[in-house]
């Protein structure tokens, strides 16, 4: 594993490999910078085409048994769901008594993507960050791209394990509940522009919330920047 300066941030690519094989996926307490690296320029370029064609697109950073981190060549059109069952990865059965490490040839570490409007993760972006371990489409962190911010969620040592079933469940329920904070302040003199805004708001509430209640380490930066500071979730401006 490499080694960084005390009081420096920490290298995504070490907290990956790192997270992906440590109890519950969690990341270690004491990470309070992130350093993006290569992974923040991939996410810079995937926001960069998202703002011109509007679209989503992701690529996809594997980690291997002997800690490796490989990002895919390929971007994909399309969420974390469009990528997911594209991916190739053997799972041994046979191995399950053994480390997790030995579960599976490759892992998935994060899946970059860019949201084209300015809105942080989904509650469909969070489900498979929760997936239990012995899910193959478990993932260790989310990675998002907006126009303007770069967001990376990490599990903690609490955050819980669920089945697919379950983390559907969740998710249906987290898209309830910003529907129902978006309604509480939406009428018939809303624009489209207040309304994203209100959207924005509403999700970021919803992240913050889930932060707490579920042991999530948020970081973030603006796009153009590539140290993400822990709890700097994008701040829409009301000016």
């Amino acid at each position: 594993m490499s080694m960084h300066i005390e009081g420096s941030p920490t290298p995504i690519k070490e907290l990956l490999i790192e997270a992906t094989f440590a109890k519950n996926r969690a990341i270690r307490d004491s990470v309070t910078r992130i350093d993006l690296g290569v992974l923040g320029s991939v996410a810079e370029r995937l926001s960069d085409k998202g703002r011109i064609d509007a679209q989503e697109w992701a690529i996809t950073a594997l980690v291997t048994q002997d800690n490796k981190l490989l990002l895919s060549n390929q971007e994909v059109m399309g969420d974390s769901s469009s990528v997911t069952p594209e991916l190739r990865v053997r799972v041994f059965m046979n191995k399950r008594n053994l480390p997790r490490r030995f579960w599976q040839d490759r892992f998935i570490a994060t899946l970059i993507h860019n949201h084209p409007v300015e809105l942080p993760p989904s509650p469909k972006d969070l489900g498979y960050i929760f997936l239990e371990d012995s899910d193959p489409s478990a993932t260790t962190a989310v990675f998002i791209a907006s126009p303007g911010w770069k967001t990376v969620i990490f599990r903690g040592a609490k955050t819980p394990q669920l089945t697919n079933l379950q983390s559907a469940i969740q998710q249906a329920l987290w898209i309830d509940l910003t529907q129902q904070a978006l309604n509480s302040v939406v009428n018939r003199e809303t624009n489209s522009e207040h309304f994203r805004l209100l959207e924005m708001e509403a999700q970021r509430a919803l992240i913050m919330s889930l932060s707490r209640e579920y042991d999530l380490r948020v970081y973030g930066c603006p796009i153009r920047e590539n140290i993400a500071i822990q709890d700097n979730l994008f701040q829409p401006s009301r000016t």
